[in-house]
């Protein structure tokens, strides 16, 4: 039997709503990927969360959003 993790892109998780979707999400075992454009708020706010990984960087950008996928 395998195991599935599920996989959520939340965008903006350096603060607000972003960042407490992501911390509820990392604490149920999802893996996130997560993007903000300043990386060090970013880095920050998702530091010790289990399971994330962040990708500092504004998704107004084709090249960031090719390397958020």
């Amino acid at each position: 039997m395998t195991s599935h993790q599920p996989t959520a892109l939340v965008t903006g998780a350096s603060r607000g709503l972003g960042r407490a979707l992501t911390a509820d999400l990392a604490r149920d075992g999802w893996r996130v990927v997560v993007d903000a454009r300043h990386g060090d708020q970013l880095a920050e706010a998702v530091a010790g969360l289990p399971g994330v990984v962040d990708v500092p960087g504004d998704v107004a950008d084709p090249a960031h959003r090719t390397a958020l996928a």
